[in-house]
C-alpha cells in the first residue's frame, strides 16, 4: 500500500509491505489519501516529527539492500534525533574504515527519508554535505531537531 502527502520539506511517497514500511521518498505525483492505518499513523508521527512533539517513531520499517548497505542503514539508524554524525565516523562504525565513499553512496540512495535519518550525516570538515531533498531542506531539517533536542 502507499499514499502521497505533501510535507515540509516536500511531497512523499510511503509504501508498506507485510506491515513494515518499505520506502519514504521525494515524489512529483499528486496527493493521495488512505484508510489504511499504518499509513495513517505514519503521517500523523511524520507529522508530529515536523512540529517538534516527536524524536522517535513506533513503526517498523525494512531495510533493503545488500547487507553492506542494510549495516550502514541501521548504524545510521542509531543516530539520535538532533545528533549528528560525519561519512567517515560512520564508515568506523561499520567496521569500514575505508569505505567512506561506499558509505556516503548508501546514505545518498536512503529509501526511508527522515526514519533513516541520512539528514543528520555531514561532512569531516563540518561542511553541511548533500542530500537528496537539497541542502535547504538539509539545514531545514537539522535547525528543526536542534531547536527541539
Amino acid at each position: 500500500m502507499e499514499v502521497i502527502k505533501e510535507f515540509p520539506i516536500g511531497r512523499l511517497k510511503i509504501e508498506t509491505k507485510n506491515n513494515k514500511i518499505i520506502k519514504i521518498v521525494e515524489v512529483k505525483e499528486p496527493i493521495t489519501n488512505t484508510n489504511d492505518e499504518l499509513l495513517n499513523r505514519v503521517i500523523r508521527e511524520l507529522n508530529e516529527y515536523f512540529i517538534g512533539k516527536r524524536k522517535d517513531f513506533s513503526f517498523s520499517v525494512e531495510l533493503t539492500g545488500t547487507e553492506f548497505e542494510k549495516t550502514v542503514l541501521r548504524h545510521l539508524m542509531d543516530v539520535a534525533y538532533g545528533n549528528l554524525t560525519s561519512y567517515s565516523e560512520l564508515a568506523e562504525n561499520v567496521k569500514s574504515k575505508t569505505y567512506s565513499r561506499a558509505v556516503a553512496r548508501v546514505v545518498a540512495n536512503n529509501q526511508l527519508l527522515i526514519i533513516v535519518p541520512c539528514h543528520r550525516v555531514v561532512r569531516k570538515d563540518g561542511n553541511i554535505g548533500g542530500f537528496r531533498l537539497g541542502e535547504e531542506n538539509k539545514r531545514y531539517l537539522l535547525n528543526l531537531e536542534k531547536k527541539f533536542a
